[in-house]
């Protein structure tokens, strides 16, 4: 029986996580043995090995992986590393159809509902693992709304129709089209360059369901149309999603309303003449629920300064030049480290054009949350320790300290 209604459904369609070794410095590891037992550890803790039992080697292609698994009894599970390469971590990938299977199976055997919040949060890898998204799919697929795909990419590829950005403003996207047959079934928004964080495809699902028998043709033959809006985020914005996922354990409700959330805050299709929200756009916003959990909307540009004050922390390498001071020299010096580093800055640095625009952009909007949540541990006694051990150097004391002289020369002679 073939049903009419027009009808809005979101989900997952695959997803990607990274795990990846923190190891201290100069320490000598077994990095293959590590990742063998932290694969066993992943498949206990998520069900997987009672699911569909053990692993076995596979002849599969990973991109820059070179030791890839499967479990013989699920298709499209994939797990990897690289034996050369620990910085690169484990990756476990699932495919939409496996996705979609693990969640049944999951349900079936606990009782309990699967989603990528539960998941990220059953791994448990302790303190020398990182966790995150690496990829995840949001889709939102419009049954019966019978929409035109070559109406909609030329309007989109001829500026008739724009992307409304978070905050204001209208964006045109590189757009790419497919065809079959002279008839145009996928096209996407957004550019295929490596280091693209999101890009969206938007294309004809009952078709592809019923040439390719998939696993939804049931739906597929049961409805008049199904198009599909497709999302993919990467690394900086996927970690993003990975750092609100793993915050708490998402309810469907909640989950659905991120999904809309993040399709929305990057593809929400505008009239470019009127500025009138597509009904495409503006049907799927009606999802949102008011009375669960609302989700901020930062884009990675605008969210840079947290992102980098992370990286900063986490990832550029700055932590364990303090390591390495500290202990080769003792506290003292790590102090005049900060010193030197914070007098080089006031004397020398001339901010690049983009730091300027950001700041002429977010100086109104920014709020201070951002830093404060990155030092929560921190105290007011430890800043007052700290603030008192520096007033005690005073302007004449460290201005003529040999150290800072030194450490000021180095920073001079490799400004770059």
């Amino acid at each position: 029986m073939i049903y009419i209604k027009k009808n809005i459904k979101v989900g997952i369609d695959e997803l990607s996580i990274s795990i990846v070794p923190v190891y201290p410095d100069n320490q000598t590891v077994d990095w293959c043995r590590d990742a063998l037992c932290l694969i066993d550890e992943f498949e206990n803790s998520t069900g997987l090995k009672a699911l569909y039992g053990s692993i076995e080697y596979s002849l599969t292609n990973f991109p820059r992986y070179n030791q890839t698994y499967e479990f013989q009894t699920a298709n499209s599970i994939i797990i990897a590393y690289n034996d050369f390469k620990k910085n690169m971590g484990i990756i476990f990938h699932f495919g939409a159809k496996a996705w979609n299977q693990y969640v049944s199976d999951y349900l079936n055997l606990t009782g309990q509902e699967m989603n990528p919040s539960k998941l990220l949060l059953l791994i448990n890898t302790g303190e020398n693992y990182k966790i995150r998204l690496s990829r995840i799919d949001f889709t939102a697929d419009y049954f019966n709304y019978a929409i035109n795909l070559n109406e909609l990419y030329t309007d989109i590829n001829n500026g008739k129709i724009t992307l409304q950005l978070y905050g204001g403003g209208n964006k045109k996207r590189k757009t790419t089209a497919f065809l079959k047959e002279s008839h145009l079934q996928t096209f996407y928004i957004g550019s295929s360059k490596a280091g693209t964080t999101s890009r969206m495809r938007v294309y004809d699902k009952k078709a592809e369901q019923i040439e390719q028998q998939g696993f939804r043709m049931k739906e597929a033959v049961d409805c008049e149309s199904w198009t599909r809006f497709e999302v993919v985020f990467r690394r900086d914005y996927a970690h993003q999603i990975t750092e609100i996922l793993r915050s708490k354990e998402f309810n469907e409700k909640q989950l659905q309303n991120l999904v809309v959330n993040k399709i929305l805050e990057k593809y929400k299709l505008v009239n470019t003449e009127t500025g009138e929200v597509l009904n495409i756009s503006a049907d799927l916003e009606k999802l949102l629920d008011e009375s669960v959990l609302k989700f901020s909307k930062p884009s990675p540009r605008d969210n840079d300064l947290g992102s980098s004050l992370k990286h900063q922390l986490n990832n550029s390498g700055l932590m364990p030049l303090f390591y390495k001071v500290d202990k080769l020299w003792g506290t003292d010096i790590l102090y005049m480290l900060f010193l030197g580093l914070f007098v080089w800055y006031k004397k020398n640095y001339k901010p690049n054009k983009d730091a300027k625009i950001w700041i002429r952009k977010h100086r109104r909007t920014t709020k201070i949350n951002c830093i404060e949540q990155l030092f929560v541990d921190v105290s007011r006694e430890d800043v007052k320790k700290a603030t008192d051990y520096f007033g005690e150097f005073g302007s004449s004391d460290y201005e003529n300290n040999h150290h800072l002289d030194a450490l000021c020369h180095f920073l001079q002679e490799n400004e770059r």
